[in-house]
C-alpha cells in the first residue's frame, strides 16, 4: 500500500543522527576560531522533528503514508486514545528539556 514508507522513515531517522563529516567540520571550525553550532542530541531531535513535519506535510501517497503511520504509533502508545499518548510524549519532552537545562546551568558554574 505504501512501498516508499520504509525509506521515508529511514530518512527521518537519519536526520536525527550525527553527520559522518561533523567531527571533521567541528575540528576545522574550531581551528579557525569559528563558532559553528556543533551537533548534539537536541540539534538531532530538532532536525528529526523538522524531517517528520516535512514528510507529514508532503502531498500524495508519501505524505499520507507518514500521516497514517504517525496515527498508528499514537494509537499503539495510548491504546485507542491518541490524546493521552500526545500528553505522555509532551510530558517526557518537558522532563528531558528540564534535565538538559539543568545540565547547562550546572556547566556554567
Amino acid at each position: 500500500m505504501y512501498p516508499h514508507l520504509p525509506s521515508q522513515l529511514e530518512a527521518i531517522d537519519a536526520a536525527t543522527l550525527r553527520p559522518d563529516d561533523e567531527q571533521d567540520f567541528d575540528r576545522r571550525a574550531s581551528s579557525r576560531g569559528g563558532n559553528a553550532a556543533l551537533w548534539n542530541s537536541d540539534r538531532g531531535l530538532q532536525k528529526g522533528v523538522a524531517a517528520l513535519s516535512q514528510a507529514r506535510n508532503t502531498s500524495g501517497k508519501e505524505g499520507e503514508a507518514v500521516r497514517e503511520f504517525s496515527k498508528l504509533i499514537i494509537q499503539i502508545l495510548s491504546g485507542e486514545n491518541g490524546h493521552e499518548a500526545a500528553e505522555i510524549i509532551q510530558k517526557e519532552l518537558a522532563e528531558e528539556n528540564a534535565r538538559i537545562i539543568e545540565q547547562l546551568l550546572n556547566n556554567e558554574r
